[in-house]
Parts: C-alpha cells; structure tokens; sequence
C-alpha cells in the first residue's frame, strides 16, 4: 500500500507505506537507505512507524477546510464550534483533536460524546463537500490542535498512475493507495 500525503500548512508532501517491507514496485520512490520513521507533520502524535519519503508538493491540490465559528470561555471550558469539509470532495476524512481532553462534543447538532476522551477522533464519509459543524468543550487554557485529513482513493488527484498491472490493492479504505491532504488549526 502506497500513499502521497501533503500537509497544507507546511507545503511538505510525501510518499508513505505502512507494508512492513517495501514492495519491488515502490521502493524506487525511497531512498536506498530507508527506513521506517513517525511522520507527525502528517499523523500528529500518533508513535505508529511509515516507509517515509519527499515527494512533490502538488499545488493544485485543495486541503480540507477549518472554519471556526465560536470559540468562548464559559465557566472555566473552552466552548468551540467550527465547520470543516473537504473542498476536494473526497470520500473520506478524519478529524482529529490533539493536545487536550475533549470533555463532549456534538456533531451536526447531535451528541457524539458526553464523556472526556483523550483521543478524540472523528470518521466521515460521502460528505461530498458539505460542511460537517462540530462542537466541543475542552478545558481552558491548554493549547491543542485540530486535525483534519480527507482520503481520494488512487493516485488520480495527483495525475500519476505507479501501480503497475498486475499488483492489486486492498478493495478500499486505508488499505488501498491512495492521495491525503492534510490541514491544521493551532489554538493556544
């Protein structure tokens, strides 16, 4: 499995593969003396270990959007609402909150979780490029992050086509290659 990632607020793109050996097909993007390493650039704090390699940057590649509504101190919490969609309507993403606990949340104005969560973690599909409207109560000052990843599946939004005939991917999902872009939103 093959992946190109590209975080949009810091310009850098990269080949990434998860297979616990590099296949004869793409170890050519990976420099002779690769090894697995974390990528928080693209993956936050997540420890998990990637074939990791520069790849360019696409600049006609959208990254999802993060648009903050209301961000309040009510009674010793931060109150914080925003919206995020992915702009290049790929069928999947993930929004993550790193740094602090969420203590609950609400998605499209239901509850999604009423009790403190670490790892806060949300999954998406066919959202199209609708916006997904998310609230969340997390302590007062403690500075976190949001996250946001949206998934293309192949390697079309990005005009390369590696994968020769022959060598087929899982059916879909993170098991197949695909195209990531990645945006941020510090809150301090």
């Amino acid at each position: 499995v093959l992946f190109y990632a590209q975080n949009a607020q810091s310009g850098k793109a990269y080949w990434i593969s998860r297979d616990p050996k590099l296949a004869s097909w793409n170890q050519p993007l990976f420099a002779a003396e690769a090894k697995q390493r974390s990528l928080p650039d693209i993956f936050g704090a997540s420890p998990r270990e990637y074939w990791v390699a520069a790849a360019p940057a696409n600049a006609q590649l959208q990254a999802p959007e993060i648009e903050v509504v209301r961000d309040a101190v009510v009674g010793g919490n931060r109150e914080l609402t925003f919206r995020v969609r992915s702009s290049r309507k790929a069928p999947a993403m993930t929004i993550k909150v790193e740094g602090v606990e969420v203590m609950k949340s609400t998605v499209q104005g239901h509850a999604y979780s009423s009790s403190a969560k670490a790892k806060w973690m949300l999954d998406a599909y066919a959202m199209g490029d609708a916006w997904l409207d998310i609230d969340l109560q997390v302590k007062a000052g403690v500075p976190f992050e949001l996250r946001a990843h949206d998934e293309t599946y192949g390697f079309g939004d990005i005009g390369v086509a590696l994968r020769p005939a022959g060598f087929v991917p899982a059916m879909a999902g993170s098991s197949t290659d695909s195209v990531r872009t990645v945006a941020v939103k510090a809150f301090r």
